[in-house]
């Protein structure tokens, strides 16, 4: 799942005058806590979607989270899985 529009946002900066050198990139990820609420939120409707009967049987299992976590493990989950996708200003996890 991934946040199509973030509240988040990131910088990138100059490392030195060296024009040579790569700039410094800092994503600051989810560091808007509305985009870790939206992630959770989408995480608890992915779980009861993989629920569903028609996907249940289908033996699916989460990776990253576990179905009896707490809201504070959960977001702790994310967070610490969470990237960006390749070609748009989205955060996923």
């Amino acid at each position: 799942m991934c946040v199509l529009r973030p509240a988040s946002y990131g910088t990138v900066t100059l490392a030195s005058a060296d024009a040579r050198a790569a700039p410094v990139i800092d994503p600051r990820f989810i560091s808007d806590a509305r985009d870790l609420d939206l992630l959770v939120q989408g995480a608890r409707l992915a779980r009861r979607i993989l629920d569903a009967p028609a996907l249940a049987q289908m033996g699916g299992r989460e990776l990253y989270t576990r179905a009896d976590q707490s809201d504070v493990e959960l977001r702790a989950a994310i967070a610490a899985h969470a990237d960006t996708t390749t070609h748009s200003p989205t955060v996923i996890a």
